[in-house]
């Protein structure tokens, strides 16, 4: 999910029986499903356990006031907390990640495309396929 999807998380978005997060906010406006899996079901369960003791707000992943984060703030905090452990990473970077992977084990571009919430299979194409001639020779 994008970073804005993130930071208006709220618990009845969650389906813990069907591992369904619903996204009903997204860029494009379309409402679509992330889906969990089994460790980050079980990391989200441990992350609410822990919020409920400090905070009643709404969002899943709030200030420390418990109100709404902002995008910038959340890909800022992230950058410095991947810079401490020596790492140069955006939260964008993940998802670009996932992108790529997805695609070199197989998975479509269609199917990627509806995970990813574009608009076609064409915006997909034209974001995510920049594959290295490393990755080229791996899905050769």
């Amino acid at each position: 999910m994008r970073v804005g999807e993130l930071v208006n998380l709220r618990l009845e978005d969650i389906d813990f029986r069907r591992k369904t997060i619903l996204l009903s906010d997204p860029k494009n406006g379309k409402q679509r499903f992330a889906f969990m899996s089994l460790k980050t079901m079980r990391d989200i369960k441990r992350w609410l356990r822990y919020l409920e003791r400090y905070t009643n707000s709404e969002y899943i992943f709030p200030t420390n006031r418990g109100g709404k984060q902002s995008i910038t703030g959340v890909e800022k905090n992230f950058t410095i907390a991947s810079n401490k452990v020596g790492l140069s990473v955006a939260p964008h970077h993940l998802r670009n990640n996932f992108a790529k992977y997805y695609l070199l084990n197989g998975g479509d571009i269609t199917t990627l495309s509806t995970i990813l919430g574009h608009s076609s299979a064409e915006v997909t194409r034209q974001a995510y396929l920049d594959f290295d001639d490393d990755e080229v020779g791996r899905i050769y």
